[in-house]
């Protein structure tokens, strides 16, 4: 009988889907792909707080991380995940080349959770006036960890927009997963009867032009089981790759 596959999620901090939207989103992630029948872990360098998700209840394999640690190496050759994910491309920079360095059969997967180089063109916009200015310095590190990766998950249809028209990213290298909700649980008041709006706590600098409004319930993206089209895609891609290798005598895999 042929295992789960093992996906690993490495997180900038623990998940705290209560009072952060990066965190509701990474726990819809973790949802989806126990849904979907695949083994989960998680790992970050970060401590936990109060607020973080309790991911042992959620039968979610918990480990501590260390970037610039050459026991990370060992400790991911051994547990040998199929797909690994970046929680944002810091952790890209931090952790990737590793990841390829002492697992390089998984498959490599960035969640940007936003698209940090149009919030940053957006923030001097705002200040600075003028036009949008998407080439900065965030964009040239956050495209480069989108190339070095073999999916890149979008909470946007307008920001995968942007990855294709002003930086030429490949339609097959994106998809999109956006917040995923369970419409049978939950009313949504339409826009002109919202009275406030959701405002991470965290202290981003978000420009006032990107709070983040209630919608009426005909433009949400996700399915009533809360399973997004991104998470169809990424599940796609992952037993294609996967189904496609061949056990070695090593144990490792050829591609």
């Amino acid at each position: 009988m042929q295992s789960a596959v093992h996906c690993l999620i490495l997180g900038k901090v623990w998940p705290e889907p209560s009072s952060t939207a990066a965190g509701r989103r990474t726990a819809d992630i973790i949802r989806s792909l126990q849904a979907a029948g695949y083994r989960v872990s998680f790992a970050s360098a970060a401590r936990p707080s109060e607020h973080s998700l309790d991911l042992e209840t959620l039968s979610v394999g918990t480990h501590t991380v260390q970037p610039n640690d050459s026991a990370f190496d060992s400790w991911l050759a051994e547990l040998a995940p199929d797909v690994v994910i970046f929680d944002r491309f810091m952790i890209e920079e931090q952790f990737g080349w590793r990841v390829e360095k002492a697992c390089p059969q998984a498959l490599r997967v960035l969640d940007t959770s936003d698209l940090h180089c149009l919030r940053e063109a957006r923030q001097a916009q705002l200040k600075h006036a003028g036009g949008l200015d998407l080439y900065n310095d965030i964009a040239l590190r956050e495209i480069a960890a989108i190339h070095r990766t073999d999916l890149t998950l979008m909470i946007s249809e307008y920001e995968m927009e942007v990855l294709r028209t002003q930086f030429d990213i490949p339609e097959a290298q994106i998809a999109y997963w956006p917040f995923g909700l369970t419409l049978s649980r939950i009313e949504v008041p339409s826009f002109r009867s919202a009275a406030t709006f959701y405002h991470d706590r965290q202290l981003h600098a978000r420009p006032q032009c990107r709070c983040r409004a209630l919608v009426q319930a005909g433009d949400l993206a996700a399915d009533s089981s809360g399973i997004a089209r991104g998470g169809a895609a990424l599940l796609r891609l992952v037993w294609r790759k996967v189904s496609s290798r061949t056990t070695c005598a090593e144990g490792g895999f050829l591609v």
